[in-house]
């Protein structure tokens, strides 16, 4: 039976920020910001501020797109008419190989947390169970139902971290001081410009991946004309006062090498600064990362495959929707299902969170850059098609965004860049053989754009 009704408009504002700020909070990224400030000093405010103007470089690409081809399949939509068929089919799985290599790391995280300081003795893996299953359970219940979840969660979480943070930088916490002028001197001695560089690159800019991936909702937000533009510069915003105020706290109160011997940084400087009523808060505040981040990415990338599949470029059996809460409920079992086999080699085999999040942020990068060009070819090819949101200044935020992703991509280590290379060959060997013999469509042949729209 066809199905003609689509997906529905529920998000706001609000709920928008919110998954804005769950897709790119992690605990992995909290790690990344307090290492930042250890090495930095108050100094790491330079990288951070820096990343968050390049991030927003890069994403405006993505908020015009999305705007003038508001479909699901966001990166894969916006790839085709610019590329073609295999580079946008082949970008738009990113989504699912980011999330299968970041999502057992954001599981261990959240199993880590449970099993280390609230059920202590259970065996960490099986919180991620346990969520999992719950997560399943909200998105297949509608977007509505999530949205109002990641809405609670991050505002949980962002009052936690900016209350320790300025009743710590005003002196109002119980531990002891051992920087009062946190400012002084603002860049520990010899650290050099490439020093600050390179923080940028690996710690800054990775504070601020993933505001991209609120573009695939674009079919769920109300008036997402006005609401997408608000909703990513304040999210960016909210960030970094967050992390900036909260690190300023941890450089007056805890040496360097104490937070760089943990792997849950955020938590030692939040006990520190409060005792317990601080570790008690920050493990509240870092559930709500973990859970935000994995209940907003379990929401939006079955998005993505639901739209693929609705015009052919991905099974058809995943634009199926629920046929009362009207969510793709085979695609959310896909993403999620994915997850799995990294996460069980993590429980077998032994951890390696830290190569996970390189590859995967090598293989993010790489779409930043494409779609980039993108909208460079497409401001070029279709100059009078309606653009409801134009990039600001356009195009120098293309310019600054693309040479920093090149940088990046070009500078990684060499296990980094053979794996993302090998996920790169696997998507496009993919893409070539789906698009050639299932779909019976020109390879790189660019479609056209009126196609697009109409699909």
């Amino acid at each position: 039976m066809e199905q003609k009704e689509g997906l529905k408009r529920v998000l706001g504002f609000w709920p928008t920020w919110a998954i804005c700020i769950g897709l790119t909070v992690s605990g992995s990224i909290c790690l990344a910001t307090m290492y930042g400030f250890a090495h930095l000093g108050a100094g790491f405010l330079v990288p951070l501020a820096a990343a968050a103007i390049i991030v927003f470089c890069l994403v405006t690409s993505f908020m015009e797109l999305a705007l003038m081809l508001p479909k699901a399949g966001a990166a894969a939509f916006y790839t085709m008419p610019a590329l073609g068929r295999v580079p946008g089919i082949s970008i738009g799985l990113v989504y699912l190989v980011v999330f299968i290599f970041i999502g057992p790391v954001e599981f261990m995280i959240l199993g880590h947390l449970f099993s280390d300081f609230v059920f202590t003795g259970v065996p960490w893996w099986i919180f991620p169970l346990i969520f999992a299953a719950i997560f399943v359970f909200l998105n297949f219940r509608g977007i509505g139902v999530s949205g109002v979840v990641q809405l609670a969660l991050a505002a949980i979480m962002v009052i936690i971290i900016l209350l320790l943070g300025i009743f710590g930088i005003s002196g109002f916490a119980s531990g002891t001081v051992i920087s009062p002028h946190p400012f002084a001197p603002f860049i520990p001695p010899g650290v050099g410009v490439m020093d600050i560089l390179e923080m940028t690159m690996l710690l800054g800019i990775f504070c601020f991946m993933g505001l991209d991936w609120i573009t695939p909702l674009v079919e769920e937000i109300k008036d997402p004309v006005k609401t997408l533009p608000r909703a990513i510069p304040f999210a960016i915003a909210t960030i970094f006062g967050c992390f900036a105020i909260f690190g300023l706290a941890g450089v007056m109160y805890v040496k360097p090498d104490v937070v760089l011997a943990t792997s849950v940084p955020h938590i030692v400087i939040a006990q520190t600064l409060f005792g317990k009523l601080g570790l008690v808060a920050m493990l509240v505040a870092a559930l709500g990362v973990s859970l935000t981040t994995m209940n907003a990415a379990a929401a939006e990338i079955p998005r993505v495959y639901y739209s693929m599949a609705t015009i052919g470029l991905f099974p058809s059996k995943f634009g199926y929707l629920h046929p009362k809460y009207r969510t793709p409920w085979w695609a959310i079992l896909l993403v999620l299902g994915l997850t799995f086999p990294l996460f069980i080699y993590s429980i077998f085999i032994g951890e390696q969170p830290e190569f996970l999040i390189e590859v995967a942020a090598w293989v993010w990068i790489i779409m930043y850059a494409i779609i980039s060009v993108d909208l460079i070819i497409l401001r070029r090819k279709y100059p009078k098609a309606k653009r409801p949101y134009k990039v600001p200044l356009y195009p120098a935020p293309q310019i600054i965004g693309l040479a920093f992703a090149l940088i990046i991509i070009v500078f990684a280590g060499s296990k980094v860049i053979l794996a993302g290379l090998g996920v790169l060959a696997v998507l496009f060997t993919y893409s070539v053989i789906w698009t050639k013999f299932f779909m019976k469509k020109p390879l790189f042949k660019p479609v056209p754009i009126e196609e697009e729209i109409s699909s």
